[in-house]
């Protein structure tokens, strides 16, 4: 596990680092979902989406990846359990590019009962790629 989850009153802290760029993003959306679910018990691969975001930065590629995989288990009731990215691109000095996807399974709140219910994921993404390593960190309200 290369992510760390801290639980407060309001909010959960979730830490990531990691020796890649892409292992950073996919580890940032392991722990947002071990911050809601019991993560291990999230079996099924039923279902697979394919995720394409942009972002001005770094940081808003990474909240919109993270603000994708909240979105679709709001809208469609999937939960996932595996992720992949195939590249993050920087296509300019002020546009980045994810292409990935999401595998899943439909919520089933007898098997994946939630741990907490975040609703968005707030400004408060930090995100370091230094000396070959990668660092964020991201707070989400209950």
């Amino acid at each position: 596990m290369a992510y760390t989850i801290k639980r407060q009153k309001d909010n959960t802290i979730i830490s990531v680092d990691a020796a890649k760029e892409i292992d950073a993003f996919l580890d940032a959306a392991r722990g947002l979902y071990a911050s809601m679910y019991d993560f291990e018990k999230i079996r099924g691969r039923t279902e697979r989406v394919k995720i394409v975001v942009e972002g001005k930065s770094v940081e808003d590629l990474l909240r919109a990846w993270l603000q994708e995989l909240l979105d679709r288990r709001s809208i469609h009731g999937i939960i996932y359990g595996s992720f992949s990215i195939v590249s993050i691109q920087k296509i300019s000095n002020t546009q980045y590019l994810l292409t990935g996807s999401a595998h899943g399974e439909a919520h089933d709140p007898r098997l994946h009962p939630m741990i907490n219910d975040p609703h968005l994921l707030p400004k408060s993404i930090s995100y370091k790629g230094k000396d070959k390593k990668f660092s964020c960190s991201f707070q989400i309200t209950h």
